[in-house]
């Protein structure tokens, strides 16, 4: 069981231009399912928390650096549809049929926040 088990467990992905060959290399056309992920997982919270980290060094004086983020349980975040409590998808496939591993989300968010100051 994750220690963060009671919520919801996503992968948060942005595209940039190495990903490029990703497209590139797809058509090659193999048959399968293939999972698209990074390495690492985490909560909506974490992802939160952590952008407001680097929020903070960037722009602390924004209304986002300056918000209180507090988790809530799965169980309180209304859906529509059923969830896993933890759905963290694997890409082994993908990085042993084509070579494709995406980088850490975190190095992900630290990227696109300071390209978009």
């Amino acid at each position: 069981d994750s220690p963060h088990s009671d919520r919801i467990h996503s992968i948060v992905v942005f595209y940039n231009d190495e990903q490029e060959e990703t497209v590139e290399t797809f058509e090659e056309k193999r048959w399968g399912i293939y999972h698209l992920s990074g390495q690492e997982p985490g909560t909506w919270y974490e992802f939160a928390k952590f952008t407001q980290e680097i929020s903070k060094k960037i722009n602390p004086d924004s209304n986002f650096s300056k918000i209180d983020i507090n988790p809530i349980p799965s169980t309180q975040f209304i859906q529509k549809a059923k969830r896993p409590k933890y759905s963290f998808l694997s890409s082994v496939k993908l990085k042993e049929d084509f070579g494709i591993e995406l980088p850490n989300w975190k190095k992900s968010i630290i990227e696109v926040m300071e390209n978009n100051e």
